[in-house]
């Protein structure tokens, strides 16, 4: 498949991730760290993705949440 979009979630754009169609809500974790929850009909994978995680749209339209070194290798 191919990606046709990566964003990363670094904590500081949060009102840009927040405008991707697969992102149900901005929330804080017990810690008082901000986290995403994504739509279930937009991912098969994880619904929720930490600071440091990327999201990552396929040209099917779904998207997947990817850890930094998860991504690394994917990349090569």
């Amino acid at each position: 498949m191919n990606i046709i979009q990566k964003v990363s979630f670094d904590g500081k754009n949060i009102n840009d991730v927040f405008q991707l169609p697969c992102v149900k809500s901005v929330e804080k974790g017990e810690n008082g760290r901000p986290y995403l929850s994504l739509f279930p009909h937009y991912t098969e994978g994880r619904l929720t993705a930490q600071i440091g995680d990327a999201l990552v749209q396929y040209e099917t339209g779904m998207w997947q949440v990817f850890g930094k070194a998860a991504l690394e290798r994917k990349d090569k």
